[in-house]
């Protein structure tokens, strides 16, 4: 489907907010170190796009959990080093300025919250942190951020979802009754990216129903639909490659516990093919993202043998921040 550019006119927001002024009227006064803080779906990556198509900047995106130390560089130095190259030009003859997002503020802040501080020196670039919790309002990093704007985003309330819904299918020639729109709003708990993904499946599949999404429902149960074969492709959604990858992982770390010999090795198969897709996201290409959860309930799914009592456990985060144990 065709979605508006990303354009500081398109930016959706709820009516009682002004998020996008807010944001403009900092840059305005030479703020140049953001953080964007708020749930998914809920336009963060968005206005960044569209802040950089509108003011001529480059965007480049940075996801943290792709970030692993080296035998010379920790994470907190890969990081860093990171994203002080990018924030240079690539041309001596170039002098356009660049946006730089980095997504999850929580992984660099329990990585090493220096991080923040380091980049102070940095000037030819617009550095977004993107955070999802209210970690960055821990009192123990509050030091360490002080040179960051905090932007708050919010869900969005139904209304404003389906306004935006109905100029998509207007665009794209959509039939769809009223009725459905209305439940493919309620039903996205406020995430654009979740009304959206409902939408594109109601165009590839046909009449169906929105599924509803309960925020409530731990990992534990979704792994335990996916293990015992009771799970439809659309049972999940991952609204960002770092969601996708975060339930990767989960995955990953219980698949011995629950497949033996040949399945085993075909579901880590599979597997490699969602890291695969996950990474081609990482490039911009997002119309991938709705196969990871064909790919997780369709592929993984459909090999179980039926319902298993399991006690699933979490995964060893620090193998995969790349610290140390």
């Amino acid at each position: 489907m065709e979605y508006p550019k990303p354009s500081l006119k398109n930016f959706i927001e709820n009516y009682d907010h002004s998020i996008r002024n807010k944001f403009l009227s900092y840059f305005e006064k030479g703020v140049n170190r953001f953080i964007f803080n708020g749930p998914n779906g809920s336009g963060k990556t968005f206005l960044a796009k569209a802040f950089a198509n509108d003011y001529d900047f480059s965007f480049e995106d940075i996801n943290l959990y792709l970030i692993a130390e080296t035998e010379t560089e920790s994470v907190a130095d890969r990081i860093n080093n990171l994203i002080e190259r990018m924030s240079e030009n690539g041309s001596l003859f170039s002098s356009q300025k660049k946006v730089i997002f980095v997504e999850s503020a929580e992984k660099a802040l329990r990585t090493s919250p220096l991080i923040f501080s380091k980049l102070s020196k940095v000037k030819n670039a617009i550095i977004i942190f993107e955070s999802e919790s209210g970690d960055i309002f821990r009192s123990e990093y509050r030091h360490f951020i002080s040179d960051y704007q905090i932007i708050n985003f919010y869900r969005l309330n139904s209304q404003v979802i389906e306004d935006f819904l109905i100029k998509v299918c207007e665009t794209n020639e959509i039939k769809i009754s009223k009725s459905l729109l209305d439940k493919i709003a309620i039903n996205s708990r406020g995430s654009l990216s979740s009304a959206l993904t409902d939408l594109e499946t109601y165009v590839l599949i046909g009449d169906v129903e929105p599924q509803k999404r309960d925020q409530e429902e731990d990992i534990f149960s979704t792994l335990n639909r996916i293990f015992s074969g009771e799970g439809g492709f659309s049972d999940i959604f991952l609204s960002t490659d770092q969601a996708a990858k975060i339930f990767e992982i989960w995955i990953s770390d219980n698949l011995p516990s629950v497949f033996k010999g040949k399945d085993l090795y075909s579901a880590y198969d599979l597997l490699s093919y969602i890291d695969i897709l996950i990474k081609r996201i990482h490039a911009q290409n997002w119309e991938l993202l709705k196969y990871i959860s064909a790919l997780s309930f369709g592929g993984i799914s459909s090999m179980a043998h039926g319902k298993v009592k399991l006690t699933y456990r979490a995964p060893d985060w620090k193998l995969y921040y790349g610290l140390k144990q």
